[in-house]
């Protein structure tokens, strides 16, 4: 059952991320934004007040949707309802700004390939590659976000966060902006390059390093 709902969950984001790309197809990069973000704010809400007001121990429909819809959040605000709604909508909204900048992207790549024929246009898996990263780094820099405010000693905290906090924002930041200022191929390969080099480099870094220990055991000396 766990698996069953937990598949259902990842069809649900992908649909909603389908939604967003279609949203901002029709009415444009940033009134498909915004129309997203009014919908999933409203979407949140909706759900949280019909939680809040049932009985404690009853379990309705509303509760498998607030794990579909309001997954994060439950460690800023110590299970309260209003953090997990305004991070959920957060990331909501920041996957919807990913997805928009990508389509954006790719609508002018394709209109500039037909107006200059020789121009090769960004390809269709650049740019899910590169929204991946996206959602990638942005989770990560969330989640330090949250453990900065979950923390009990913020200041040890911020001082050892505060690096990854800036250097994910800059690479994000890099990464959108080779994407937004300009419609070139190899822009569009150096944006993937920003954004997903370093999350790539520290998995195989990490798979590397558990391959070792499985295959050597725990008695390995490491000095």
């Amino acid at each position: 059952m766990p698996i069953l709902i937990r598949s259902l969950k990842y069809l649900i984001w992908v649909a909603v991320a389908a939604a967003c790309a279609v949203v901002a197809m029709r009415l444009g990069p940033w009134k498909g934004l915004a129309a997203f973000a009014l919908s999933m704010g409203v979407l949140c809400i909706v759900i949280a007040l019909i939680v809040h007001h049932q009985a404690p121990q009853k379990i309705t429909l509303a509760n498998y949707l607030m794990g579909f819809i309001l997954p994060w959040g439950y460690g800023v605000g110590r299970g309260k309802l209003r953090p997990i709604v305004l991070t959920s909508w957060t990331i909501w909204v920041l996957i919807g700004l990913a997805i928009v900048i990508a389509v954006n992207a790719r609508i002018d790549a394709a209109a500039i390939s037909t107006s200059l024929p020789n121009l090769s246009p960004r390809s269709a898996t650049l740019m899910t590659l590169l929204v991946l990263a996206w959602v990638i780094d942005g989770g990560v820099l969330l989640r330090c976000i949250g453990l900065l405010g979950t923390s009990t000693n913020r200041v040890h905290m911020t001082r050892s966060l505060s690096p990854l906090i800036a250097f994910l924002m800059v690479i994000l930041a890099t990464s959108i902006a080779l994407i937004t200022l300009t419609t070139s191929p190899t822009a569009a390969s150096l944006a993937l390059l920003v954004a997903g080099g370093p999350p790539l480099l520290i998995g195989l870094g990490y798979g590397l390093f558990v391959l070792v220990m499985l295959t050597a055991g725990r008695n390995t000396r490491w000095n």
